[in-house]
């Protein structure tokens, strides 16, 4: 289509190809800022509260938060295949990594990316270890 010619550009990824030209390429360690989350015993409420999220997801609430918007969290050990989204103010316990943005991104879109790159490494991973 003739009047798209000019909308796309080179994305210099091979496996991405052409990209809208407004889009910036960033490495991914440029576009984040990954925090580890906090004990959550001081904070920890029995009604009300924010969510406190672990590696099975919410279990507990609290009376504060740690951070406020679109992350993907992920476990330190054991369920570091297995990220998790999360949209709005939460607290993280101490065995928990999130992720932060310092550019605009589709967070959920990159959910969804990590959670098959996390899939297909630990597959590969398993498929290649001995029995």
């Amino acid at each position: 289509m003739k009047q798209y010619d000019n909308y796309y550009k080179d994305s210099g990824i091979a496996w991405l190809e052409n990209v809208p030209n407004h889009w910036d390429i960033v490495p991914y360690k440029r576009a984040v800022i990954i925090k580890n989350g906090k004990d959550y015993k001081d904070v920890q409420v029995n009604e009300g509260g924010f969510p406190v999220i672990g590696s099975g997801g919410e279990f507990a609430k609290a009376s504060n938060y740690l951070y406020d918007g679109e992350v993907i969290l992920m476990g330190r050990k054991g369920t570091i295949n297995k990220p998790l989204y999360f949209k709005g103010k939460f607290w993280s316990v101490d065995t928990m990594f999130y992720c932060t943005y310092l550019v605009k991104l589709y967070v959920a879109n990159i959910y969804t990316i990590k959670q098959q790159y996390f899939h297909l490494t630990y597959t590969q991973h398993q498929l290649h270890c001995p029995v």
